[in-house]
């Protein structure tokens, strides 16, 4: 489903370049649950913004489902992007003047509103945010802000989740929780690519993999 082939990305900084991915393969198959390990500033995030066709790789090539990301527009891969990755990050991005359920219908097309709000208000329920729905996120705990997050990473029904330290603010109990989540995600048959710089999150996963320096190792 994913493919990277020898991808490389390189930054040059005041110190000279830096090999923020450096010659990395990696295949990862329709519903796996990955999670990515490693210290900060070893990639991780670089190596997200990547695949999801955010930031073009200096070198090698990335494959979705067999279709070259960086061979094609950037309006094609726009909608690539859209058709096929939900985004869970570690700060929210929640818009704080909208009310949570405007906030999820944000991942939604402009048209067909009362369509995407009973979806989702449907997926904030699942998420055991009912009586949160009308609040603007400056009410919400930083576990509430994040499963609205997921709600509205979830909400076009994407193939592969990717959730990029999600859990970073989080106390142990509102991890779980996300944890829980993206685990029940997985299996409905969807892709979860989890990065984290924690040795020691406790999650179900098919495939554990640590990156250092750029390199999967």
């Amino acid at each position: 489903m994913i493919q990277f082939e020898n991808v490389q990305k390189r930054f040059v900084s005041k110190d000279g370049p830096v090999n923020a991915l450096d010659g990395v393969d990696l295949t990862i198959e329709k519903g796996q649950f990955a999670v990515i390990r490693g210290p900060s500033g070893c990639g991780k995030s670089t190596l997200l913004m990547t695949m999801a066709g955010t930031l073009g790789p200096t070198g090698g090539t990335v494959k979705i489902d067999g279709n070259d990301l960086y061979a094609m527009t950037g309006r094609k891969r726009n909608k690539i992007r859209a058709k096929y990755f939900g985004f869970v990050f570690q700060m929210f991005h929640l818009v704080p003047y909208l009310n949570v359920v405007e906030n999820v219908v944000l991942a939604g097309p402009a048209d067909g509103r009362k369509a995407d709000k009973a979806r989702a208000r449907q997926l904030l329920e699942a998420l055991g945010l009912s009586g949160r729905m009308g609040h603007r996120t400056g009410q919400l705990s930083s576990g509430e802000k994040q499963r609205v997050a997921l709600a509205r990473a979830l909400f076009n029904e994407p193939p592969i989740l990717i959730a990029d330290e999600p859990t970073g603010n989080l106390d142990t109990e509102n991890a779980a929780a996300v944890h829980e989540h993206l685990s029940k995600y997985h299996q409905q048959g969807g892709t979860v690519i989890l990065v984290t710089h924690d040795s020691h999150t406790d999650v179900q996963a098919d495939r554990e993999l640590c990156m250092e320096k750029g390199k999967l190792i």
